[in-house]
């Protein structure tokens, strides 16, 4: 996990400082210290000041302060906060120090001296926000609800080598490097590898489960984008998904199963969206409405006496990603399942016979009197709807 850490150019004013002609380093350090290193970053903990090591503070090139960038701050200055009447001298800092558990960072940055001309003081404000300005040294540990979830790896130059991730049994799930990234199975052997340019991934992948034999999903990624045929496979070896990607994108057909090999999802993606034509499932469970309907006292269970299982599908037509309209509902082995028409509707058995039947008000709630069929078409009973 990267913090990004930016010093916007004029807000992290250090507190006004009033010197009589110069600024000690010392005293521009403490309040660096305790501004920039302390208040700034309390809300990240593990880059909050703990004990000075050393630093260094280096004049800037003098074509800077004679060059026209150097003016067309300065005026940008004036304009932002006229008391200012100039910037006096702009300089480099660098602040080795330990944080709380013992662990080694450096603030790098570019602070400019200011002249406040109305309270007459020596104003400090870092401004080089171009740059993470703190950087880290060995090895760093991250951890949510005390389990440890990462490692990264600093070099003596506080560039980051390695990124180690770690599952819930303290085994190494992946290592990222700056050319690699690499995922593990639990058993600490390789399970594949794919280049990186610029932190973005290149190059096919073929991952598999933790039997080492059945493929998990394949891809290929150009310039951190999985492009062209994407596969997806269920540990029993059956296919999840099938789609085509571009430019990360998905395009083109795509189709998604259940584990037992019903689809689940197939039809066509445009731009990333779905579009025309789909059939999706739906789990009977959490979607599937029918009346409260009562026989004998007891309560028709259509879902378990229709046999329907955990999914249903609707037929149906997408537009930029969103539903536009239904045109069949059906059991996953495609038989018809409902049909609706006008305020009429109508469920039916795999055989085709109707199960029951009957109106709607204008909020789809159902009214008046259901019909309710036997397997065989014959009439069961006329109920009425409460």
């Amino acid at each position: 996990m990267k913090i990004i850490y930016k010093l916007p150019v004029f807000i992290l004013f250090i507190t006004q400082i009033s010197f009589s002609q110069e600024l000690s380093d010392k005293e521009i350090v403490q309040k660096i210290i305790s501004f920039n290193l302390t208040d700034l970053i309390e809300f990240e903990e593990e880059l909050v000041f703990d004990k000075l090591v050393s630093y260094s503070i280096d004049a800037t090139s003098d074509k800077y302060c004679k060059s026209s960038a150097y003016e067309n701050h300065n005026r940008d200055v004036k304009r932002g906060f006229p008391n200012y009447l100039r910037l006096v001298d702009r300089k480099k800092i660098k602040v080795s120090y330990l944080n709380k558990d013992g662990r080694s960072l450096v603030f790098n940055d570019t602070f400019e001296l200011l002249y406040n001309k109305t309270h007459k003081k020596y104003e400090i404000s870092c401004c080089d926000n171009k740059k993470e300005p703190i950087s880290r040294f060995g090895e760093w540990n991250y951890s949510y609800d005390g389990v440890l979830y990462e490692t990264q790896m600093y070099n003596d130059q506080g560039e980051l080598e390695t990124t180690k991730g770690i599952d819930e049994e303290g085994n190494v799930s992946y290592i990222k490097t700056k050319d690699t990234y690499s995922e593990y199975f639990s058993d600490g052997t390789l399970n594949y590898k794919v280049g990186l340019r610029n932190d973005r991934k290149y190059g096919e992948v073929v991952s598999y489960y933790e039997d080492k034999k059945t493929v998990r999903l394949r891809c290929t990624y150009v310039n951190g984008q999985i492009t062209g045929a994407y596969e997806e496979f269920f540990e029993n070896g059956s296919p999840k998904q099938r789609s085509t990607y571009s430019n990360g994108d998905m395009t083109g057909d795509y189709v998604s199963y259940i584990e037992n090999g019903d689809i689940k999802e197939k039809g066509t993606y445009e731009n990333g969206e779905k579009d025309g034509d789909w059939i999706v499932a739906f789990e009977t469970e959490a979607d599937f409405d029918f009346p409260y309907l009562t026989y004998n006292d007891e309560y028709i269970d259509a879902s378990k006496e229709l046999g329907i299982g955990d999914y249903f599908q609707k037929l149906g037509r997408f537009k930029n990603g969103e539903p536009r309209s239904v045109s069949r509902i059906q059991y996953t082995s495609g038989e018809e399942l409902i049909k609706i028409k006008g305020n009429t509707i109508t469920y039916f058995y795999r055989n085709g016979n109707k199960y029951a039947e009957g109106k709607v008000d204008s909020y789809g709630e159902p009214k008046g009197q259901w019909s309710v069929y036997k397997k065989d078409g014959s009439l069961l009973q006329k109920i009425p709807v409460d």
